[in-house]
């Protein structure tokens, strides 16, 4: 039986259409050849991307196993890639981050993301800080197949934050702790002992200026650096050391009443007195003012005890060297008193509400020989301030600079104002606070040739008295006063006696007088001991070519006895009170009028 070809009419049609179709998926296997190799090239890009970036990233499993880690990642943990395949990473954890990484982990087992700061150990023992941001994986719909791990070494920057917080917290040249510690420290103390005591001690050193002025900041330095390892050395277990800025210190110690309070004083003003080791070998004994404050018998707060104990400190400053004192609510009375009194002084110095008046000074035959100029002040509502009050606070504020320059000019201008009236002043004489000699402002020397130039002055019509400890061996004191000396004005030491002068000081110096403190003319009559260092103090004098003049006089026993010792000149009460300008003037004109002999 033949059988119908009739598949002549359709081959062409079903062959063409195999045919278009094998075109076409020829053109798809180039498409997807091409997309396969521009997606390996991609690949490989981002490859090269990964192992170039600074930060760490791995892969982990659902597990929190290491699938890839990047170079980066490698040189944190000090492993190649191949030997931490595998590897879970809590093998990597530091011990001190243990209990963080098991409440971390439980986050992300359950497919959740985090960041958080952890440090890792790398072979070789040490350890990375690391900001490490955790990314779930998972496909869209489906459960999270594991973690990208994204970690930032931050070792560095987190040592040097801590270097950061200890400058900030500590005393750059000492390493003790600052003023900031100090508050952070006592707050703690306060919050976590509840009602167990604590002493501050906060002192001074004295003398440390003079060291300062004398040797140079750098050995000042070097002595504030061996007052601290002295500390060190002397401190107990628990206590807290604090350098509060200058020369002054602060020890808080645990556990002290009052008694064993005094009784840690006079250890340390014992282990300073014995001599404090210098770089160079030698040994310098210091002594300290000191305020002290007790918690929680005079507050509870950091900074109530911080501030009582500074203002104890003030008192015990005021009152003199090498003592200390316990704070008392009238000290902070005392302080306020001083702080209004202090600015109505400045109000004064501004106003004009200060004036000069003049004590006259006689020679043996009765002459007016000069006039000290001394400061008054008449407050509007405290009336007549006396000098024993506000010339210590213009010290302590240290308004005495602005104060003295004051009564140098408006001394100089009265001498020529007295000229100009047909008098004949002898020499006035004026203070000069040390204070004025150590101005890094302006010399005083250019200070004084200014004043004399302004009012026309005759220099030997000025008389300038600086005050003893004023000429001890200071860097620049001994320049200034030699400068001072080459103008033509006369100078003298006042309150001789008193402070720490050497004969050596007197002989070099171009010092011109001696004024002998009026302390010594008090005990005059009734001490022997007086009576010889009076006596010595003449002799010396004489010896050195200078003149001498006796402050305090009041008696004509006292005149009679330094008569006898070979006085050249008297000032007190037994002659004459401070007079005001217009009595002055009236004594001038009659000793104007006295004939000579």
């Amino acid at each position: 039986m033949a059988v119908a070809d009739d598949s002549g009419p359709q081959s062409g049609p079903n062959l063409q259409a195999l045919q278009r179709q094998l075109r076409s998926s020829q053109a798809l296997l180039q498409e997807q050849g091409a997309l396969i190799a521009q997606l390996s090239r991609s690949e490989n890009h981002f490859r090269q991307l990964v192992d170039l970036l600074s930060d760490g990233l791995a892969l982990l499993d659902p597990e929190l196993r290491i699938l890839y880690a990047n170079p980066a990642f490698e040189a944190i943990l000090g492993e190649s890639a191949a030997s931490l395949v595998g590897l879970p990473l809590a093998r990597f954890v530091a011990p001190q981050d243990r209990a963080s990484w098991d409440r971390l982990s439980g986050a992300l087992l359950a497919g959740q993301g985090r960041r958080i700061r952890l440090s890792l150990g790398d072979a070789g023992g040490g350890q990375h800080i690391l900001d490490m941001e955790f990314i779930p994986r998972r496909e869209e719909g489906r459960p999270a197949d594991g973690s990208l791990l994204l970690a930032r070494d931050v070792s560095e920057l987190n040592a040097a934050r801590q270097e950061l917080e200890r400058l900030a917290l500590s005393d750059p040249l000492t390493g003790l702790g600052n003023e900031r510690s100090t508050r952070r420290f006592l707050t703690d103390q306060i919050s976590q002992r509840a009602s167990i005591p604590l002493a501050l001690l906060w002192l001074d050193l004295d003398g440390f200026r003079r060291v300062n002025h004398s040797q140079g900041r750098s050995s000042g330095d070097r002595l504030l650096c061996a007052v601290a390892d002295q500390l060190r050395g002397w401190s107990r277990p628990g206590d807290w050391l604090a350098r509060m800025g200058g020369d002054e210190f602060l020890v808080i110690r645990p556990g002290l009443g009052e008694a064993e309070a005094w009784t840690m004083v006079g250890d340390l003003q014992r282990a300073l007195a014995c001599g404090v080791p210098l770089p160079d070998g030698e040994g310098l004994g210091m002594g300290f003012c000191a305020g002290l404050s007790l918690y929680p018998d005079h507050g509870q707060e950091a900074d109530t005890l911080l501030r009582q104990a500074a203002t104890a400190l003030g008192r015990a400053h005021d009152s003199g060297q090498g003592l200390a004192l316990f704070y008392e609510p009238s000290f902070t009375e005392t302080l306020r008193t001083e702080l209004g009194l202090e600015g109505r002084l400045r109000q004064a110095l501004v106003e004009g509400h200060l004036r000069l008046a003049y004590q006259p000074q006689m020679d043996p035959h009765g002459r007016l020989i000069g006039n000290e100029a001394l400061a008054r002040w008449r407050d509007g509502e405290r009336g007549e301030v006396g000098p024993a009050t506000f010339i210590p606070l213009a010290e302590r504020s240290g308004m005495i600079q602005a104060l003295g320059h004051w009564a140098l000019e408006e001394a100089c201008a009265q001498q020529r104002r007295w000229q100009l009236a047909g008098l004949q002043p002898p020499p006035v004489a004026v203070n000069v606070s040390p204070r004025q000699l150590l101005s890094a402002s302006m010399p005083m020397s250019v200070i004084v040739a200014a004043a004399l130039k302004r009012h026309g002055l005759d220099p030997h019509l000025l008389e300038l008295e600086i005050t003893e400890s004023g000429i001890l061996p200071i860097t620049g004191v001994s320049e200034e006063i030699e400068r001072l000396a080459a103008l033509g004005v006369t100078l003298a030491i006042d309150d001789f006696g008193t402070g720490y002068s050497s004969l050596e000081s007197l002989h070099r110096l171009p010092i011109h007088k001696l004024k002998i403190d009026q302390s010594f003319t008090a005990n005059l009559l009734s001490s022997d001991s007086t009576r010889l260092i009076v006596r010595a103090a003449l002799s010396m004098a004489r010896e050195l070519g200078l003149q001498t003049l006796v402050e305090g006089v009041e008696t004509g026993e006292q005149l009679q006895m330094l008569e006898q010792m070979g006085c050249d000149g008297y000032q007190g009460y037994f002659f004459s009170r401070p007079l005001e300008v217009e009595d002055c003037a009236r004594l001038l004109a009659d000793h104007a009028q006295r004939p000579a002999g």
